[in-house]
């Protein structure tokens, strides 16, 4: 036998799991061919059977799809976390700086300096311009 990712299984047919039907039919866990027996138990025994193969597949592959989704988010949460969060700093850090630039240029406007004078001291445009729409 040759290994294969299990996602890969969901495109194989059900023939995957020929050899352990075959297996719980050696052991008289199946009947060897129920397809003949019709109305409401056969579909039972033939429900039964394709439950069996579907907790089979899920029990094989749940185990891999869990860990595999566990990595992907481990993955996702640190890489944000290292990328995101000096991004945040900066922008509260800008924005408590913007605060006290503000702060300065009212308390300087309070004492007779221009706009023109207070963007040659350096205070940016944004401190200096109030914005027109208020946020």
């Amino acid at each position: 036998l040759y290994w294969c990712p299990p996602f890969l299984l969901l495109l194989q047919p059900l023939q995957t799991f020929e050899p352990e039907i075959k297996r719980r039919q050696q052991k008289g866990i199946m009947g060897k061919d129920r397809k003949k027996e019709g109305g409401l138990k056969g579909f039972f025994i033939r429900a039964g059977r394709s439950f069996f193969i579907g907790g089979k597949f899920a029990k094989d592959n749940g185990m891999w799809l869990s860990m595999m989704a566990g990595k992907l988010g481990f993955i996702i949460a640190t890489t944000s976390m290292v990328v995101m969060m000096p991004l945040l700093f900066e922008i509260g850090r800008e924005s408590q700086m913007i605060e006290s630039e503000r702060v300065q240029v009212k308390d300087l406007r309070n004492k007779g300096y221009s706009d023109r004078q207070l963007q040659e001291m350096g205070f940016s445009e944004v401190t200096v311009h109030s914005p027109s729409v208020s946020l």
